[in-house]
């Protein structure tokens, strides 16, 4: 017997198999064992785990390739701990992960799944990812019903409350781990240490990188949409709706808000309580990213600044300010039809992607046009004097930039980025807002509102500032 059981599934994982392994044995809490499931890797990930001469570690080398859900039941079906730790073949577990989790769940008992923070690594960068906004097990519940804040490498689980209720992976081809998630929360209560414990590592290849979105936000929306039935919610049609980010009638807002308290009251929060709402960040949160992911109108306008759990902080931010801009400029039929409004909202926003990608296109290909001929955006910052830049919007454009300046001599200092939060990249992001360092000149890669973005900028540094489609086309 041990105390914990940890369980990963390996597949084509050479480079970084031996680096997560090694972070399990390097933990402070040493009653474990590591059942680490190679399933048919056609790379020397088996020779690599096979390196490690510890006890410990059960090594199984599986004959036909059975997939990571069927590995991880089968782990867990012949564990013998208490607990039951994942992690995934090249994520990496910090020194004191088991040490805190252990504790953690010997004090509450009551709690049947323990998540952690994480950061994210590359080869080159680590960087935290932002900590959800949720301070205690019912507002954990709360978040899970509308974003997956747990790392799969994260999770620890009490195994007598999944072997009792029959609860399994499901073999789902990116989502199971949250299926596991929302099936615990129906038996006991799931928590999240706010305290990084685990390196989530991004790479070329990645297996949560071959799936579209599209077949990630399906299997995410069945699965969520499965637990709001078995908790028996009345409001699933406009959930759908909203997941969907389809709202859009004065009845829909109304209604979702309605949802949205029930399901918070469902939670144990005290939704009633305007002084708690107002207070409150994991409510606040989240009615503020359902309604920003929703159809702009002068109906989401209305229905969000008159709700008592409003962001004032937020609206008075360049989102918020965004937001409100969209929301009042939104068109409207003239006979208040909302399924015309829909129609038009989809018809502009179309055509703006239109004007958008057609505009990305061009730029690229003068782009690719210049380096065929030995011309390079790098050449002519360093032409100019530049040797220390910022650029500003890491989209795709600004991502072949950085890679472009990674063979020169001109140094990205940093990037500049309304999502700096949560986007990954090999260099430090921050956001328009945060104080800016001094740099010979900022990029701006952004194919649409170079204007407004130079003259903001410009009320804050003494650089040039560059609009790259003007860069490109004096190559």
């Amino acid at each position: 017997m041990c105390k914990v059981s940890v369980v990963m599934s390996v597949y084509n994982c050479e480079q970084y198999v031996g680096e997560t392994i090694q972070s399990i044995i390097d933990q402070t809490f040493t009653d474990w064992e590591f059942i680490i499931i190679n399933d048919c890797s056609r790379d020397r990930s088996a020779e690599v785990i096979r390196k490690f001469d510890d006890p410990r570690i059960i090594f199984i080398d599986n004959k036909e390739n059975k997939g990571q859900s069927a590995n991880l039941n089968y782990g867990i079906s012949i564990a013998k701990g208490e607990y039951i730790a994942r992690t995934d073949h090249d994520d990496i577990s910090y020194p004191t992960r088991f040490e805190k989790q252990v504790k953690y769940l010997d004090d509450h008992p009551d709690v049947v799944l323990l998540g952690t923070a994480m950061q994210n690594m590359s080869d080159k960068v680590v960087k935290d990812e932002a900590m959800a906004p949720a301070d205690t097990p019912d507002e954990v519940a709360f978040v899970e019903t509308y974003v997956d804040i747990f790392p799969h490498s994260s999770f620890m689980i009490r195994k007598k409350a999944m072997l009792e209720h029959d609860i399994w992976y499901e073999n789902y081809s990116y989502a199971e781990d949250y299926s596991l998630q929302l099936k615990m929360l129906t038996v006991g209560k799931i928590f999240y240490l706010h305290e990084y414990l685990i390196a989530y590592r991004i790479f070329p290849g990645q297996w949560t990188q071959l799936y579209s979105d599209e077949l990630k936000r399906r299997e995410v929306e069945e699965i969520r949409l499965t637990y709001l039935e078995q908790i028996k919610f009345r409001h699933i049609d406009v959930y759908r709706k909203a997941f969907r980010g389809e709202l859009c009638s004065k009845k829909d807002f109304q209604v979702f808000q309605t949802a949205f308290e029930e399901l918070a009251s469902f939670h144990h929060l005290d939704i009633g309580n305007e002084e708690f709402c107002r207070e409150n960040r994991c409510v606040k949160y989240l009615f503020k990213y359902m309604m920003g992911a929703q159809i702009c109108n002068g109906n989401n306008l209305e229905v969000y600044k008159n709700s008592s759990y409003k962001d004032e902080e937020w609206l008075a931010s360049s989102g918020g300010i965004k937001y409100v801009k969209d929301c009042q400029e939104a068109v409207w039929s003239e006979d208040g039809s909302v399924e015309l409004a829909y129609a038009q909202y989809r018809y502009r926003k179309a055509k703006e992607n239109e004007e958008k990608y057609f505009e990305l296109f061009s730029l690229m290909s003068r782009w690719v046009l210049a380096k065929q001929e030995g011309r390079s955006p790098a050449a002519y910052l360093e032409k100019c004097g530049y040797r220390r830049i910022a650029i500003y919007g890491m989209s795709q454009v600004g991502q072949a930039l950085l890679k472009e300046l990674e063979s020169s001599s001109v140094e990205a200092a940093y990037a500049i980025d309304q999502n700096a939060d949560w986007l990954f990249t090999d260099c430090k992001v921050v956001k328009s807002s945060d104080p800016l360092e001094e740099v010979d000149a900022i990029v701006v890669t952004s194919v649409f509102y170079y204007d407004s973005i130079r003259n903001d900028l410009c009320k804050k540094m003494n650089c040039p500032i560059l609009s790259i489609r003007d860069v490109i086309d004096e190559l």
